[in-house]
């Protein structure tokens, strides 16, 4: 399945990830953020979903602030028009969701650092605190998954995430903090 942000396809996008995701709101983030970037002209975001995915039960709202940052990353280094491609497949038991981009890339000596707090690649754009792919780092975690990066410099970069699927027969209910 693809999807992109276009108007005529927001509510398809809206529910491309809907059954991986235990309320299927993670996808609000994302997309809000390419919509923001999209009207910079600066990317043009396309889904690709493997069918029958498995559940993986996540805070939403976290998981959201995730793909959020990898997409505003994907889209701070893409040019007008430039694809980004946000995928879902099934992996050994787990899922893994990517975030694609066809920037300038990251030289490999410097992406084993780029999960650590504070750091940005040199001469990159000094906007930013170099807080966002740590924090990433810390959400996955939290969710049991792994966070990683695969990049060629001229070829771009995929941000991967992988989280565990949901046991078969397992449910998860929480009440949020903030509703009693």
């Amino acid at each position: 399945m693809i999807c992109s942000t276009s108007p005529s396809s927001s509510r398809g996008a809206q529910s491309c990830f809907a059954r991986t995701s235990s309320r299927g709101r993670w996808w609000a983030a994302p997309r809000s953020t390419c919509a923001r970037w999209s009207n910079l002209g600066a990317c043009d975001l396309v889904l690709q979903v493997a069918p029958d995915l498995p559940s993986v039960f996540v805070d939403a709202r976290k998981i959201g602030h995730v793909f959020s940052n990898l997409v505003s990353n994907a889209a701070a280094h893409s040019k007008p028009g430039d694809e980004i491609l946000i995928a879902a497949n099934p992996q050994n038991g787990s899922v893994r969701f990517s975030v694609t981009d066809h920037g300038p890339g990251i030289p490999a000596e410097h992406q084993a650092r780029l999960f650590e707090r504070f750091f940005r690649v040199p001469g990159s754009d000094p906007r930013g605190a170099g807080l966002g792919l740590a924090i990433a780092r810390e959400i996955v975690t939290a969710h049991g998954g792994q966070i990683g990066v695969n990049s060629l410099p001229g070829l771009g970069a995929e941000f991967y995430f992988v989280l565990p699927a949901a046991r078969r027969g397992f449910r998860h209910e929480t009440k949020h903090p903030d509703r009693r």
